[in-house]
């Protein structure tokens, strides 16, 4: 009768598999995702604060931002807005949430006028969760 060897030795009986390979692509993988969602943070808004000796460095929480820039403009969450749009997106982004916080942060040279009318549809909205961004004095940075 004919016999067959088997090229595996008796020993190995049970089949394994190299996961090393896979292990790595995962852990690349992982490395890129880490790296883009940092690059893809949100951009910078350039504006040129007010300086404020009784600023205070705070932690940036659940937040609407509405930022008045220099010619007068408004945007909310990066989102330029009319003031008679603010209102109704105010009170859309905020819902009535008490935890969200609501910053207004506004270009030194912008119209103060255009600061006063926000500020105005923030009262008419009662909304009480309200900080004003300005920049920490010089000598105290």
């Amino acid at each position: 009768m004919l016999r067959l060897k088997s090229a595996r030795p008796a020993s190995d009986a049970s089949p394994s598999i190299n996961l090393t390979p896979m292990l790595d692509a995962v852990f690349l993988i992982l490395i890129f995702f880490l790296l883009t969602s940092i690059i893809a943070a949100k951009p910078v808004i350039k504006l040129d604060l007010p300086q404020s000796e009784s600023s205070q460095a705070l932690p940036i929480k659940n937040q609407v931002q509405v930022v008045i820039q220099k010619d007068g403009t408004i945007e909310i969450d990066e989102r330029p807005v009319s003031l008679n749009e603010l209102e109704g997106m105010l009170q859309q982004k905020m819902g009535g949430n008490t935890e969200e916080k609501l910053l207004i942060s506004a270009d030194k040279a912008a119209p103060f006028g255009q600061f006063i009318k926000v500020l105005d549809v923030v009262k008419r909205l009662n909304i009480d969760n309200l900080e004003i961004l300005t920049a920490m004095p010089k000598e105290a940075q």
